[in-house]
């Protein structure tokens, strides 16, 4: 299992010409489809005297949906090579909008490909591409004798406090860690915390005499 992704940060642009047309890419991340409808609708906007609106986007993870369209182009000739370069690329939640406005020359349906294909392309050459590492969140409910265990071992096992919060005669902490580690973390954590050995951890057991996960 993998938990982490690939996207893009913020919004990017392109421009091409082929044969007096022009391709104007455009690039930013969706999270939903409401959003890939306002990013749309939002580029519609800057171009409203464009001829076609053609789009891909991909959004999920680790198994994407997808969508593209040709927005009037002829079938196939847009919206597919415009995803074609987020699946090249292996980015999820990105949509990218490709605005033509009409030279006067046809292109042809080879050359349509083509000239999409390229905005995309250099939409993405001029994109911020980042890595996403899911994290995992969780609360530590723990008695004051044992928070200097804490405060030393969390660092050392790459978890992140977010949180520190006096409740009572007790300590609860709020922790955060890349979900790929968290199991195994969690574990160390655990046996530290109860003086144990890691292979005698039940990693499915969250409640302890001095502390409750």
């Amino acid at each position: 299992m993998t938990y982490s992704y690939h996207s893009v940060k913020g919004i990017s642009e392109a421009l091409i010409k082929k044969k007096g047309s022009k391709f104007i890419g455009y690039i930013t991340t969706v999270q939903s489809t409401e959003e890939a409808e306002t990013f749309l609708h939002d580029v519609k906007s800057l171009h409203p005297k464009a001829r076609h609106h053609c789009y891909a986007w991909r959004l999920g993870h680790p198994e994407p949906i997808e969508r593209a369209n040709d927005d009037g182009e002829p079938s196939g000739t847009a919206g597919r090579p415009i995803l074609g370069q987020l699946v090249k690329r292996d980015l999820t939640d990105a949509m990218i909008v490709v605005v033509r406005y009409f030279g006067g020359t046809l292109l042809g349906t080879s050359g349509l490909i083509q000239a999409y294909r390229e905005c995309a392309e250099a939409v993405l050459d001029s994109a911020t591409i980042i890595q996403i590492i899911e994290q995992e969140t969780l609360e530590i409910d723990l008695e004051f004798e044992i928070v200097h265990l804490l405060e030393e071992w969390a660092p050392k096992l790459e978890f992140s406090i977010l949180e520190r919060n006096h409740v009572s005669d007790r300590m609860c902490y709020k922790l955060v860690i890349a979900k790929s580690e968290s199991k195994k973390a969690l574990s160390h954590l655990i046996a530290r915390l109860s003086e144990s050995y890691v292979e005698e951890v039940d990693p499915e057991r969250l409640e302890y005499k001095k502390f409750t996960i």
